[in-house]
């Protein structure tokens, strides 16, 4: 091999072993730098916090700023953190983007009364709860720091706020080193827009008055008041919507020596299933006949109701020749239209307290 060949070996073997050396530095440093990072995570105190304004998961009125609540910001308690000088606290809304509600920067103390910021004593600022639609999730930070720091992207009565961002706002001193955050922890609660509260207190509502308006439909056979328990379904909806008018009367016929069978003039909602009948029970048979039993028998059926009567009686009202019975009585409940829809803009118009009143603007600055 010639002495040039030999030495532009030598030289590619050279450049490979400093670019070698080069790149196992960066993974080495790269390597250091991560477990470094999560070491200081790993090495945040947990702060565990407390407080009298949430109940079962879920934040009081008197903090929300609905018609129902005052606006004012939540008793919180926390241990103390060793080499904290002081408290920072955010409460976000990870259901509305993140929107911001609270912020305090420089907290002295561990153990804050309600309406501290509210009522002027901190320097930050709050606005309660007031989720336009559902249920909304508030979450309360609070952060140990070794000196106060106030984050630069946060923005009040806002969304796009990461906590993740504002702890590494935080952790960043004012010399720039990485240690100002030595303890962090999170307190969750829910609050439920004041519209679906009430929207579900009137659905619980007109359920009831449905199933009152169900337990008024009567039955009577020939002249007989008969007491019946119906069920709560489509098809007992449907006949009630055929009586809402006025009484249905149907001729009934003897059929089979168990049963009474009557048409209703029309077919209705129907959920047949396999059923095998007891005297006393009402059902819908092809969609169009009523059916009273005084006797057994299976077939496909759908329940509408039981006559409270036993056998004999049953067999004394129908047993003896074809009846009439007249159904009356029933009334049902108007629909509401659906407009639970709210923007974000319009629950603010229905705020206790808008964010430029004395409650929701910032206190203290």
């Amino acid at each position: 091999m010639k002495n040039g060949a030999k030495k532009a070996i030598v030289f590619s073997i050279i450049v490979l072993a400093v670019l070698f050396s080069g790149c196992s530095e960066k993974m080495q440093n790269s390597d250091s730098s991560a477990k470094n990072e999560n070491a200081g995570k790993a090495e945040l105190q947990e702060v565990v916090i407390t407080s009298d304004n949430l109940q079962d998961g879920r934040w009081e009125d008197q903090i929300t700023n609905t018609e129902k609540g005052d606006n004012v910001s939540p008793q919180l308690s926390w241990d103390a953190v060793d080499g904290a000088a002081c408290y920072a606290i955010v409460m976000i809304d990870p259901d509305g983007n993140n929107w911001l509600h609270w912020i305090e920067t420089d907290i002295r103390e561990t153990d804050i009364k309600e309406g501290f910021t509210t009522e002027g004593e901190g320097s930050g600022k709050y606005i309660g709860p007031y989720p336009p639609e559902g249920t909304h999730r508030y979450d309360v930070y609070v952060f140990a720091l070794r000196e106060s720091r106030v984050p630069e992207s946060i923005h009040f009565d806002a969304g796009g706020n990461d906590p993740d961002g504002i702890l590494q706002e935080l952790t960043v001193t004012e010399d720039g080193r990485n240690d100002n955050c030595i303890g962090y922890g999170m307190l969750e609660g829910t609050y439920e827009s004041v519209r679906q509260e009430d929207l579900s207190q009137e659905s619980a509502a007109e359920t009831q008055l449905k199933d009152e308006e169900q337990q008024d439909m009567k039955l009577k056979i020939g002249d007989t008041e008969i007491p019946v328990s119906w069920e709560k379904n489509d098809s007992v909806d449907a006949l009630g919507e055929l009586i809402k008018e006025g009484p249905l009367t149907i001729q009934m016929s003897m059929y089979g020596g168990f049963e009474q069978v009557g048409s209703i003039g029309q077919a209705i909602a129907r959920n047949d299933q396999q059923t095998t009948t007891e005297p006393g029970d009402i059902v819908l048979y092809a969609g169009d006949q009523i059916v009273v039993f005084y006797g057994s028998n299976s077939w496909a059926y759908t329940r509408l109701g039981h006559v409270n009567l036993d056998e004999g009686e049953m067999t004394e009202l129908l047993g003896n020749g074809d009846v009439v019975i007249t159904l009356h009585g029933y009334q049902v409940a108007p629909s509401k239209t659906d407009d639970t829809a709210v923007s974000r803009e319009e629950a603010q118009k229905n705020m206790k307290f808008n964010p430029g009143d004395e409650k929701g603007k910032s206190i203290g600055s």
